[in-house]
């Protein structure tokens, strides 16, 4: 493990309450020279499909050793999954399968006595508390509980692919009201094949990839400047330079999108 650990934090808690900072006070108190940093704590109440982009997008560049407590709509039972190295503490609920599948190194299942001296209503202080400390310690993870072969799944929200079209939808909506798609750019160009596309977002239209926010090319059929870029997490993105394309459209989370490519290639 790392001499001084790191523990993530990624949750649906909100920062109105004192949740945060029990757990917080809980971390620094058991672990010597631990480093907690909040990933957010903004995800809206179980919403599993936006935590698991989170997930995929802030947790996995943080070095070997890492522990993240992940608490989206926790239920029984409890895992702690290995996965590059870095432990994933959460609920079987359906959010490490849409993460991981079942690829990942190791997993167990946290065994708890529930007892009448024990409560479980906040497992993130209660439990997670207690194995990020064990595993910042040196506690083996086969130490933990049995093995799990196999992650609860939850249903896929990727893409659909057909011969001149492609569907998608709204993964993500970040703050600057720019909606990621579900389909990462390397995905696209392998389903694209050169092809120039349209893509339709309400009444304008999107014709090409841009570079940078403020790569527009003036288009009678795009006169707000709506367009199509790949965000830092490696996702298409619909964007409005300086300004929110979710207020523009009205898009929402979830919400589907056609891709019409054209026989003529990208470049002509």
């Amino acid at each position: 493990m790392l001499s001084s650990p790191i523990i993530t934090l990624t949750t649906d808690w909100g920062t109105r309450d004192f949740f945060c900072g029990m757990v917080k006070g809980r971390l620094f108190s058991r672990i010597e020279g631990v480093r907690v940093v909040d990933i957010t704590h903004d995800i809206p109440r179980g919403d599993l499909t936006r935590a698991s982009f989170i997930i995929r997008s802030g947790c996995m560049g943080f070095p070997p050793g890492t522990v993240h407590m992940i608490d989206v709509g926790s239920e029984w039972p409890y895992v702690v999954i290995r996965f590059h190295e870095q432990y994933f503490i959460c609920s079987d609920n359906g959010l490490p399968h849409s993460v991981f599948g079942n690829d990942f190194s190791d997993a167990v299942k946290l065994e708890v006595s529930l007892d009448d001296g024990h409560f479980f209503t906040f497992p993130g202080y209660s439990l997670f508390c207690q194995v990020a400390q064990e595993l910042c310690g040196g506690t083996p993870l086969s130490a933990l509980g049995p093995p799990v072969s196999a992650l609860n799944p939850m249903r896929a929200m990727g893409y659909m692919e057909m011969s001149d079209s492609l569907v998608v939808y709204v993964n993500y909506i970040d703050l600057y009201g720019n909606a990621d798609l579900s389909i990462r750019y390397d995905q696209f160009e392998q389903v694209r094949r050169g092809r120039a596309f349209r893509l339709p977002v309400r009444e304008y239209e999107v014709r090409r990839l841009s570079h940078t926010y403020s790569d527009i090319t003036p288009d009678p059929a795009n006169k707000q400047g709506v367009l199509l870029t790949v965000s830092a997490s490696g996702y298409l993105q619909i964007a409005l330079p300086n300004k929110s394309v979710q207020q523009l459209v009205g898009l929402r989370v979830l919400e589907h999108f056609r891709f019409k490519f054209l026989d003529q290639s990208a470049d002509q």
